[in-house]
Order: structure tokens, then C-alpha cells, then sequence
């Protein structure tokens, strides 16, 4: 599951996750909070949630589904925040992914939520 808040004031979306996550859960929260009201900047907390079902494959698809809402962002940018090594590793790979496949959204790695919101 992913809880979604939105904060105008400072044009982000936080994304909240929690239990097991799938690539469909991912995709929903994408579609769910930028077909309606698109931020800038997103953070993404994974610090409690599980991340055993993404493959690379689901990184792509992640990848392509961000991509498709990234031109109703002003310059978008993600900035994610793993919470432990195992989800750092998946955060850094997805990076890869989006750098090598010239992704339109940056993405950042933040220790924890207090960094993630002074980098926007």
C-alpha cells in the first residue's frame, strides 16, 4: 500500500509505503497522484516497506510508467528514501536504470525523510 500527501506550499507529493510492494502498486500511486494534481518534486519513504517483489523488470516498468506523467511535472524529480541496505542497493539500481535510459525524471537518494525535504 502507498499513502499519498500532497504539500502545494511546497510542491511535493510524498509517497508513503508500507507491507509488501508490487509493481501494480507503484504504477496505481503514479497514475493516482498525477493525473489529478502533479507536483514537482516527489519523496518517495520506503523506510517500511518491503521491496522483495520488484525484479528488474518491475524497475522498468516504474520507469516507464513515471516517464509517461513527466511532462505534466515542472522539471520532475524524485528523491527516494531506501531506510536500509537492501532497498538502497534496488534505489541505486533504478538510478542506473533512469540514467542510462535517459529517464525524464532525476532521481535523488535521501538517508531519511528530514534530507529528502531539504533537497527540494
Amino acid at each position: 500500500m502507498i499513502k499519498i500527501t500532497v504539500n502545494q506550499a511546497l510542491d511535493v507529493t510524498i509517497f508513503t509505503a508500507t507491507s509488501s510492494l508490487t509493481v501494480h502498486d507503484f504504477g496505481t500511486a503514479i497514475h493516482d497522484a498525477y493525473s489529478v494534481n502533479p507536483t514537482s518534486n516527489a519523496i518517495w519513504d520506503l523506510t517500511t516497506a518491503s521491496v522483495s517483489n520488484i525484479t528488474v523488470d518491475s524497475l522498468n516498468e516504474i520507469l516507464r510508467q513515471s516517464d509517461e506523467f513527466a511532462p505534466y511535472r515542472i522539471n520532475p524529480r524524485s528523491i527516494i528514501v531506501p531506510g536500509d541496505i537492501p532497498k538502497l542497493i534496488m534505489t541505486r539500481l533504478f538510478q542506473a536504470i533512469t540514467d542510462y535510459r535517459v529517464g525524464k525524471v532525476k532521481i535523488e537518494i535521501a538517508d531519511n525523510i528530514e534530507e529528502a525535504y531539504k533537497k527540494i
